[in-house]
């Protein structure tokens, strides 16, 4: 087997993730408005300091407050709806793994629950289904958030001074 292969129960997991296609695209979209309004909030606030308290420009005065704003908005409601999506992606998710894992448990022997407690089976269908909520919702999604802010800061940093931003 290749390293690279998945083992059949990496496979269930991805063939779930999968069915959630479009809501994880449309997070993906999300996230990258987010990490867009990031940086359009480091070129506002250059341009606050070059352009109204160094140049003394009024004109500016009127715009940055309101694209400030308005980008805090974006972000906010990119934000929001990233969230709300992996949330739907996480608990399709762990409503499919419980209904596998219930259909699952009718099929076994009755030996199997005389010799199995009855905490560590009601621990598996909560406690370990959770867990693999959090990372699908929350690991990955803050991480590819995390990842996409930094090369978004990164690419303002390089057109602002790219000679700092070497240093």
């Amino acid at each position: 087997r290749r390293r690279w292969e998945l083992n059949p129960r990496q496979r269930q997991l991805v063939d779930l993730i999968k069915s959630y296609r479009r809501d994880l695209v449309l997070a993906s979209v999300c996230m990258l408005f987010a990490a867009a309004c990031e940086g359009a909030t480091a070129y506002l606030i250059k341009y606050a300091v070059d352009e109204i308290f160094i140049a003394r420009n009024r004109w500016w005065l009127h715009i940055i407050p309101f694209a400030v704003v308005a980008a805090f908005f974006i972000k906010s409601a990119s934000t929001y709806g990233q969230g709300y999506l992996m949330h739907r992606v996480g608990r399709g998710i762990i409503r499919k793994l419980r209904n596998r894992m219930y259909n699952r448990i009718q099929d076994l022997p009755l030996s199997f629950f005389q010799e199995e407690q009855t905490g560590n089976l009601i621990s598996r269908l909560t406690n370990d289904v959770n867990i693999v909520r959090a990372m699908v919702s929350h690991a990955v999604t803050a991480s590819l958030k995390e990842v996409c802010t930094v090369f978004v800061l990164v690419i303002v940093i390089i057109q602002l001074d790219w000679e700092m931003a070497l240093i």
